[in-house]
């Protein structure tokens, strides 16, 4: 191979030249590319006019001194199966952390997809009878349902059946239902199938507003259940209404296994403003109405949302959404130790709005109650509404109570806070957590506590609802054909114009979008290739 010896050695230094050369070349190459990016020029912010509310911080309300009975807290737990302070360290019966997801909201699913794991039983909203001909309808429930049959530790799911759709109570259709023993039959034939086919460990009935006449009818219903179901082992469970004399619930509990006391709505939006449910109503509550029921049969709900009240009515919130309301409104949440509920106050443009709220604080002395009454099973009120740092206290993993301190972290906002109107949008602030201070009284409840900062979500700013102002958009070029004649009517008109433009089809008309800018038109992007992003991987 004598051939390709070289002794002179001038071929081998011609190409080490060569290769010194050519690598030379890819890194002058490299370098031009990542000068390239760093040289795009940096467009000046739309000229954008936000829009701004004018807010005031009003006091915050509180409740009168003189709107509850002297009775301590503790003479009321000692009314409930006769226990009291010495009952502090369990109940004897297994705890229950059981909460209600609402399919129609994804904040619920959201929720139960991050806590799915701290829930001894899920009660669904997926079932509603209205209407004379007792119409069931089915509500989807997707993402709930892939939530639950993917968790590592399933709950035992209840479904509920209601009496409700969109937000109406038909109570005539269910006290026609309820008389007839034939459209009885008619639904538990009905809904056998269904729970069966849902894996489902019993049934949960919320029928409300039932007239005086309809309750001997709920009962013989609920007993014709309880018999019918008892071969699979399901649960019968209610929620019954707190200080009605229409309802007997000693009765009640005679023909279910679990009687659920919705303990909240003490002032509710269509009434006057006050705590949700204070804590000395709460204790008053839940000890006269679990006289005489069996402690086993026994399930408190307790609520964790807010009421906005203004000068045309009210709106239901969810806790972040109010505390997003004191933070634009610079109204910092305070803690009435009066009625164990905390409240803020704003005025909106002349409109005054009154804001109270059951929170992780109204909460944990609510807990701290039942603890001491003996009293195991509790129900959340609802998924998605709650205080992120309830979960700091609530559920399988914080058995027993911990420390009134437990609250003080708050997990940051999960909401997006949209601010404005208009099309075009801005990401104004990513999320923070939150932090309060929690101080203890001698018994071990929450005696006061104040917010050092709240926590937000991310913030979006909505921009360009400019009312008499017209924008033109033109999508996906720019097109060697059409986007020149564009271009040329608009300079003849003067006329400014944004152009959304895909990557691959500027490659090769460069020239076209130095024209746009000239021409002092916007050029935004739709990615490289305009895929449909909510399809695509996450890479």
């Amino acid at each position: 191979m004598a051939v390709f010896y070289d002794a002179s050695g001038r071929r081998r230094r011609r190409f080490r030249v060569a290769v010194i050369a050519f690598a030379a070349l890819i890194l002058l190459s490299l370098a031009i590319f990542i000068a390239s990016i760093g040289a795009v020029p940096s467009a000046p912010l739309l000229p954008i006019r936000p829009e701004n509310a004018a807010f005031r911080t009003l006091h915050p309300p509180h409740e009168g001194l003189l709107s509850h009975t002297r009775r301590t807290i503790d003479w009321y737990a000692r009314r409930i199966f006769g226990k009291g302070p010495s009952a502090q360290s369990a109940t004897s019966d297994a705890p229950l952390a059981i909460a209600f997801h609402a399919p129609w909201d994804p904040s619920s699913a959201a929720s139960l997809q991050r806590h799915i794991g701290q829930l001894d039983w899920l009660i669904p909203g997926w079932v509603s009878i209205t209407g004379p001909d007792h119409h069931i309808t089915v509500f989807p429930d997707t993402a709930g349902r892939a939530i639950v049959n993917q968790a590592a530790h399933r709950p035992m799911i209840l479904p509920m059946v209601q009496n409700a759709l969109n937000d109406q109570w038909d109570s005539k259709g269910v006290a026609a239902l309820l008389h007839d023993p034939a459209q009885r039959k008619a639904l538990l034939d009905k809904l056998e199938p269904f729970l069966m086919r849902n894996h489902a460990g019993g049934v949960f009935f919320d029928f409300e507003e039932l007239p005086p006449s309809a309750q001997r009818d709920y009962r013989t219903f609920l007993a014709e259940a309880h018999r019918r179901f008892s071969a699979h082992n399901w649960v019968i469970a209610i929620a019954a209404p707190v200080g009605d004399p229409d309802w007997d619930l000693r009765a009640y509990a005679a023909v279910v296994d679990k009687l659920f006391l919705m303990t909240y709505d003490e002032h509710e939006t269509s009434g006057p403003p006050g705590p949700i449910a204070s804590q000395r109503w709460f204790a008053e509550t839940v000890a006269r109405d679990a006289a005489g029921i069996p402690k086993n049969k026994l399930v408190v709900a307790i609520g964790n949302y807010a009421y906005d009240w203004h000068d045309h009515g009210g709106d239901s919130l969810d806790v972040e959404e109010a505390w997003q309301e004191a933070a634009d409104s610079g109204a910092m949440p305070v803690f009435d130790k009066v009625s164990g509920n905390s409240s803020f106050a704003f005025d909106d443009n002349g409109s005054r709005h009154t804001v109270w709220l059951l929170d992780a604080a109204s909460a944990y002395n609510e807990l701290h109650f039942l603890t001491r009454a003996g009293i195991g099973g509790v129900a959340l009120w609802r998924l998605g509404s709650e205080d992120p740092g309830l979960w700091s206290i609530f559920g399988r993993n914080h058995r027993p109570l911990p420390p009134v301190s437990a609250i003080g972290p708050i997990p940051a906002g999960t909401n997006v806070d949209i601010e404005g109107a208009g099309e075009i949008l801005k990401i104004a602030a990513s999320p923070v957590s939150g932090l309060r201070h929690a101080t203890a009284a001698r018994d071990g409840s929450l005696a006061d506590i104040v917010f050092d900062r709240l926590p937000s979500p991310y913030v979006v700013q909505r921009t360009g609802n400019i009312h008499g102002d017209l924008a033109l958009t033109f999508d996906d070029g720019p097109d060697p054909e059409w986007t020149p004649r564009i271009l040329s009517i608009l300079e003849e008109k003067h006329v400014p114009a944004t152009f959304f433009i895909v990557g691959e089809n500027a490659l090769t008309q460069r020239h076209l979008l130095k024209r746009m800018v000239s021409d002092g038109d916007e050029v935004g992007s739709h990615t490289y290739t305009h895929p449909n992003l909510a399809n695509v991987s996450n890479r």
